[in-house]
């Protein structure tokens, strides 16, 4: 008698087959999932920023180089202003898979990096931006008593979404921003992702 056979030998017949088929589902979900990180995911960063600071990008490249099958194809830094024609010119290309913008995604006049990424965007991800705006508050709630910090999560700006068969992460500017969205989410999540766009071919 297998493992199975012996956790359901005292079920009822009609409940056994429910059992062995939620089994047999995440057994299978497992082991499809367990392939999608054998693929080489290309990924270009974009740092926006007007003063052209590269601090928050340098630090997305080491985060990127620690997973295994991603490969960092560009690291750019750029001024707002031309965000709309670099996102078009990377969207063209067949090399790439994976954008990752970083910074301009406030909510000052001049930000407009989630704006710009949402007309391009066909499937938005929501998640991506709920359980970075969680993991941000309880980064914070250190700071939970102090007025003058506020609560962040609230202004925290990201937008996740496929564009044919491409990714794009739009993550905030600050070095802990970037460091918490790589390490927590986009490392943990991008080849399960990827797979699944690929899943129909």
């Amino acid at each position: 008698m297998d493992h199975i056979d012996s956790l359901t030998s005292f079920i009822p017949l009609n409940q056994q087959f429910e059992e062995r088929s939620k089994y047999s589902l995440s057994q299978t979900i497992m082991n499809k999932r367990a392939l999608y990180f054998n693929t080489l995911i290309p990924i270009v960063i974009i740092t926006v920023s007007n003063t052209l600071r590269e601090e928050s990008g340098i630090i997305a490249e080491d985060l990127l180089k620690i997973r295994s099958n991603l490969s960092i194809v560009e690291r750019v830094t750029i001024p707002n202003t031309e965000f709309d024609k670099t996102l078009q010119n990377y969207l063209t290309r067949d090399d790439i898979r994976c954008i990752i913008t970083i910074g301009d995604n406030g909510i000052s006049t001049t930000d407009n990096v989630i704006e710009i990424g949402k007309k391009y965007i066909e499937k938005e991800l929501p998640g991506f931006g709920e359980l970075f705006r969680h993991l941000t508050h309880e980064e914070m709630g250190k700071n939970k008593h102090n007025p003058a910090v506020g609560i962040p999560s609230i202004d925290t700006r990201t937008i996740t979404g496929t564009i044919g068969k491409k990714l794009l992460f739009c993550l905030p500017g600050s070095p802990g921003a970037v460091t918490l969205g790589i390490q927590e989410i986009i490392n943990r999540s991008i080849h399960t992702l990827i797979g699944q766009i690929d899943k129909s071919e």
